[in-house]
């Protein structure tokens, strides 16, 4: 499932119109059979008009594609946004973003797990990083053209309403190493 699919131009053009969130109900019921829940659709609406403003302000090219939440094959797990492109040298690329809304967050002896405030509770989660570069992973192991590095693949976590602290524990140990990849 794909619940948006464009161009960097049209997507900046619609959320700067405020369609964006017309656009994904439409999709959400036309796929699912089901209305957006309020939840999310606040969440949409948050975190794609940061996003728009990062294509807007990064330079991606006006015909590089956008996706928004592309389900991985054989999984139920859901990328939240795409940008998919062709680089200077005419390299064929992706970037997988993760986005999270948190505002805080602690680190935990656990590997790749830390401790935020999502659900209405503080719980245990994935750390974002390593959720980004685990569907990374997943999809070069699933696609040969990936896999092979034919099309190149990049994933990042995007914590648009994080209040970054020194030190900063998601980017300390143990998480570092999934950071800097």
């Amino acid at each position: 499932m794909i619940l948006y699919q464009g161009t960097a131009k049209e997507f900046s053009d619609i959320v700067e119109t405020n369609q964006i969130i017309p656009k994904l109900e439409a999709a959400f019921r036309a796929k699912l059979g089901r209305k957006l829940p309020p939840n999310e659709t606040g969440a949409y609406s948050n975190s794609l008009s940061f996003m728009e403003r990062v294509v807007r302000r990064s330079g991606v090219a006006d015909d590089c594609g956008i996706l928004i939440e592309y389900v991985i094959p054989l999984t139920s797990n859901r990328i939240d946004f795409v940008i998919a492109g062709e680089d200077d040298a005419g390299n064929k690329n992706f970037i997988i973003v993760e986005l999270k809304q948190w505002q805080t967050a602690e680190a935990t002896e656990s590997d790749g797990i830390v401790r935020t405030f999502v659900g209405k509770a503080t719980r245990d989660t994935t750390h974002p990083s390593y959720q980004a570069h685990s569907y990374k992973a997943f999809l070069s192991d699933f696609n040969e053209h990936i896999g092979e590095g034919t099309i190149n693949a990049h994933a990042c976590a995007y914590l648009h309403n994080y209040k970054q602290r020194d030190p900063e524990p998601l980017t300390g140990e143990p998480y570092m190493a999934v950071v800097k990849e």
